[in-house]
């Protein structure tokens, strides 16, 4: 009696295993998009969860690990202040495309200090005439907390790419 149900259990996985086989068989181009559905969907969450795409527009959102790293983030130069600082628009290492949203929103300015330096006029002048509008790697070295209402403050070192 054990033997006929182990034969029936055995046909019965043997009739499955078939079944699944002749469905991906005859359904094989779905069962490959499926797979690359799926793949894909799993490939935007792993680059969403790193960053790559996420553009920073406030030093309050770039996450203290990276600072703690002192990581290379890439930007382009709009504006350098009698402060010594440099306005800077970051722009993500990946650039996925944004639905619903506004396509000619202003672009928000990360403020970022030059650390351990005091610009002379003359190295002032220089900075207007060959960074602004270019595109500069910052290494993030220190963020300044403020809680009393005042913008937090960014110190980097400023690399120029190689041409």
């Amino acid at each position: 009696m054990s033997s006929d149900s182990n034969n029936e259990n055995k046909k019965s996985s043997i009739n499955i295993l078939g079944a699944t086989q002749s469905f991906i068989d005859s359904h094989i181009q779905l069962v490959r998009n499926g797979i690359y559905i799926f793949a894909g969907v799993g490939l935007v969450i792993a680059v969403r969860g790193l960053y790559l795409s996420k553009v920073f527009t406030r030093v309050e959102d770039i996450p203290a690990s990276f600072i703690k790293k002192k990581v290379r983030l890439q930007g382009k130069v709009k504006k350098i202040n009698d402060e010594d600082v440099l306005w800077i628009e970051h722009v993500p290492v990946i650039r996925l495309p944004q639905p619903f949203t506004r396509q000619n929103k202003p672009k928000e300015l990360l403020p970022v200090h030059l650390a351990c330096i005091d610009l002379s006029p003359d190295g002032r002048l220089w900075l207007k005439d060959n960074i602004l509008q270019q595109i500069v790697w910052f290494h993030l070295l220190h963020r300044t907390q403020h809680g009393d209402g005042n913008q937090a403050q960014l110190y980097s070192r400023i690399e120029l790419p190689r041409l």
